[in-house]
């Protein structure tokens, strides 16, 4: 009831690709009501937290927002959905390499790994794509009956041109044996030979877990996860590391929250990826958000991704069938030793979409590891603007706290408070991009590593609804002993950033 009572006194472009600028920008966006803002909290609660939470108290969250008239009903997506399908490639023992889309045929056989997602279904841009085979090879083609070949069933429907997140699928060829393959984009298969094969897909990364990106600068080193749509995926300082990354939907990352109701959820665009990314599933059958931009510029580091929805069921999909938004990109750029400040990192989402809508979004959340088990707000305009630290009860798993500073943000910490992360924003009524903040204690008692459950939550986020087109987000991320991360955030407040 408390964070009730508190959220109510609160009361197009031609094949777009995100190149994100070294330079904040700040977003346009409309003002949003009270009841939106609620219904969002409750669905937040019952979608992330469900196998937490009791399905009573969930219940009870969804009667309560119905009994004070804040359902919402259908509202404008950020775009359209697509079902996607893997694309798998195993080989046999005679060795004939052979794609399929059932991930149960694959492992029967030495498994290479995912090498693309293609759509899922027929539709206006794409062609079949057959599998076939003779006597002794399988063959990817446009035709049931390529060369005396006999069809065998699909395997998807690439795109007949390249569309943002795509890359030309590749089909090779070993003229010694008679055998074809698909390859990823930039593989090379020995004694194979690349055919023309103008169709296109999203590309995937084999059996690799990870390829990481990294960038160091006053005492931390990030690192970024292309597999992972690139966003962020380690935070060391002072020889800890941060950031807890067991499944796509926790990390260094953007995600938004549209104010759709469907199957008890929302749309839910994530930087990283889907909850099928589960600790046990990372690698080939990891859901990973297709990359657009992974690279470094200096002390910058620029990632962004075409996001997947973070829940695929709820729109036809399923543990092989991601869903992307094929109209939107989510990205960062992200500067370490901001203004030489040291542990300081100056955090700039951008996004694109293609219709105004989405009720909220992160700008970013990080989960932290479990071993961070005290909580602070910090808010710079108190004391007379001396600022004012102020430690936050969270004794239990699954509780939280939203916090509303317009200079200041949130700040876990370690028990000893040797080790401290904080995110800072300015609000929009002080000329900023940020509405609010949130933390959450997910800390279940378990072991309190980068791939364990037990993690906090720290965001920074923005209300909608968002325009279409471009739009732009700035936010701190810092690290030190819990009296620098608070003495960084003052430092910010005083040198007037935003």
């Amino acid at each position: 009831m408390l964070v009730i009572d508190e959220m109510r006194q609160r009361g197009g472009m031609d094949q777009p690709k995100l190149s994100l600028p070294l330079d904040g920008t700040v977003a346009s966006r409309n003002a949003q009501g009270t009841g939106e803002r609620l219904y969002f909290w409750a669905c937040r609660i019952t979608k992330m937290y469900n196998t937490r939470l009791s399905r009573v108290r969930s219940v009870f969250l969804y009667i309560l927002l119905l009994a004070l008239g804040t359902y919402k009903s259908r509202g404008q997506l950020p775009g359209t959905p697509l079902i996607l399908r893997f694309t798998w490639r195993s080989t046999t023992g005679s060795g004939d390499k052979f794609e399929t889309h059932f991930s149960s045929e694959a492992l029967q056989h030495n498994f290479d790994g995912a090498i693309f997602y293609l759509p899922n279904a027929s539709q206006t841009g794409c062609q079949l794509l057959w599998r076939v085979h003779n006597s002794f090879d399988h063959m990817d083609s446009t035709s049931s009956s390529e060369a005396g070949y006999i069809g065998e069933g699909d395997l998807g429907y690439p795109f007949t041109s390249q569309v943002m997140g795509t890359a030309q699928l590749i089909r090779k060829y070993n003229p010694s044996t008679g055998d074809h393959a698909l390859a990823a984009p930039g593989e090379a298969i020995s004694g194979y030979y690349d055919e023309n094969f103008a169709l296109y897909g999203y590309p995937r990364f084999g059996l690799n877990n990870e390829i990481l990106l990294s960038n160091s600068g006053g005492g931390v080193t990030i690192t970024s996860n292309k597999n992972a749509g690139g966003a962020l995926w380690e935070w060391y300082w002072n020889g800890k590391e941060f950031i807890n990354h067991a499944d796509y939907g926790r990390l260094g990352q953007t995600s938004m929250f549209s104010s759709l109701l469907q199957n008890n959820t929302r749309a839910n665009p994530t930087e990283a990826g889907s909850n099928v990314a589960t600790i046990a599933g990372k690698g080939p059958f990891a859901q990973g958000s297709p990359i657009l931009d992974f690279y470094n510029s200096g002390t910058s580091q620029v990632t962004s991704s075409v996001p997947l929805d973070f829940n695929p069921g709820v729109w036809g999909g399923g543990n092989e069938n991601p869903v992307i938004w094929r109209d939107m990109q989510m990205g960062k750029t992200i500067t370490v030793n901001y203004a030489g400040l040291g542990a300081v990192a100056h955090y700039q989402t951008k996004t694109y979409q293609s219709f105004s809508g989405g009720e909220i979004i992160e700008i970013p959340t990080v989960y932290l590891n479990g071993d961070f088990v005290k909580f602070y707000s910090y808010d710079a305009d108190q004391n007379g603007g001396a600022g004012a630290l102020v430690e936050i009860s969270l004794p239990n798993a699954n509780t939280y706290q939203y916090a509303y500073p317009a200079h200041g943000g949130v700040i876990a910490a370690t028990s000893d408070g040797n080790f401290a992360f904080g995110i800072y924003a300015v609000s929009t009524s002080a000329g900023g991009t940020d509405s609010g903040f949130t933390i959450f204690n997910i800390i279940d008692g378990g072991a309190t590593g980068p791939d364990n459950n037990s993690c906090v939550k720290l965001n920074a986020f923005a209300f909608g609804p968002f325009n279409a087109g471009w739009n732009g987000y700035s936010s701190y991320l810092i690290s030190g002993t819990l009296a620098n991360v608070a003495a960084q955030m003052h430092t910010l407040k005083i040198r007037g950033d935003l």
